[in-house]
């Protein structure tokens, strides 16, 4: 096998692995979201009994797709150098691949955002339940000084 035929076995692997990566990544962030909304919702419930594994699985889910961009920016890196983004990458791909692949990784930045907010809003709500049970616990001196 010549040198260029090498080149491009390794560079249809790298783009194979990015796309399988993308894919995933898109499967987990939809887990996740779930994940967060059943957070949301025991939060809003003032459930705590299903907050630990919530929050273990979340992180699970997290630390899976970061190694993945992490590979991910190591794939786009080798296949179309430094400083390029997954647009560069998209562009050389086949037209199927390319509607494909433009499909999936704008659905998981969408989806990504989604879970930021969903991460913030129940950020929120939890601050929020701690501030007001604090109040509840440890009131002001002066709120029930006598008149």
């Amino acid at each position: 096998m010549s040198h260029v035929q090498a080149r491009a076995n390794n560079s249809r692997q790298a783009t194979a692995l990015l796309l399988q990566d993308l894919r995933s990544d898109l499967q987990e962030a939809r887990q996740l979201q779930v994940l967060l909304n059943l957070q949301f919702d025991a939060l809003l419930k003032h459930d705590p009994k299903p907050l630990p594994a919530l929050a273990a699985d979340i992180v699970v889910c997290v630390e899976r797709m970061q190694k993945r961009r992490a590979r991910r920016t190591a794939l786009v890196e080798r296949l179309v150098g430094q400083d390029a983004g997954m647009d560069q990458v998209l562009q050389g791909l086949g037209p199927s691949l390319q509607a494909t692949g433009t499909a999936w990784w704008t659905a998981l930045e969408d989806l990504v955002r989604a879970c930021k907010d969903a991460n913030l809003r129940n950020c929120a709500l939890l601050t929020q339940q701690h501030e007001l049970m604090q109040r509840v616990l440890e009131p002001d001196s002066d709120l029930y000084a006598p008149a």
